[in-house]
C-alpha cells in the first residue's frame, strides 16, 4: 500500500481494527491524518475488504448475481495472483460505454473509482 492509493475521505482501518476516515496526507514522509489519529504511518492501516456488509451499506441493491447502485453494476467474483494469493473480490465493469472493466478488491478502491467517474463522494 502507497499513500498515494488514498484520498481524503477514504475509510482505512488503523492497525487493522475498526475504521476510520482520511482527513489529510504528509505525503513526503507516508503518514496519514485520520479522524482517530493526529499522523500515523501508512504501515499501521490497512485497506477494508469489501464485503456485502459494505455493499449494503452503501446502498447497492442485490439483483440475481449482480450488485446495482446508481448504474453501476458489481459481481462477486473468485480471484488470484501470480504470487498464489486468491480471495473473494468484486469486479465492475462499465458496460454502457464497454470501454472499461477493474477487479475491486478493496472499500477504498470503489470509492475512488465512484469519484472519478462521478465527481461524487460513494459514502
Amino acid at each position: 500500500m502507497k499513500v498515494s492509493d488514498f484520498r481524503i475521505g477514504n475509510y482505512i482501518s488503523p492497525l487493522g481494527m475498526g475504521t476510520t476516515v482520511v482527513e489529510g496526507f504528509c505525503i513526503w514522509d507516508g503518514l496519514i491524518q485520520s479522524s482517530h489519529f493526529a499522523e500515523r504511518d501508512i504501515e499501521d492501516f490497512k485497506p477494508i475488504p469489501l464485503t456485502k456488509e459494505w455493499l449494503l451499506k452503501i446502498g447497492f441493491e442485490f439483483a440475481v448475481d449482480t450488485w446495482y447502485f446508481n448504474g453501476f453494476a458489481l459481481w462477486e467474483t473468485e480471484w488470484g495472483d501470480d504470487k498464489g494469493a486468491t480471495g473473494i473480490g468484486y469486479f465492475y465493469e462499465l458496460r454502457a460505454k464497454g470501454m472499461m472493466d477493474k477487479h475491486i478488491q478493496y472499500l477504498h478502491e470503489l470509492q475512488n473509482l465512484y469519484y472519478s467517474l462521478t465527481g461524487e463522494e460513494i459514502l
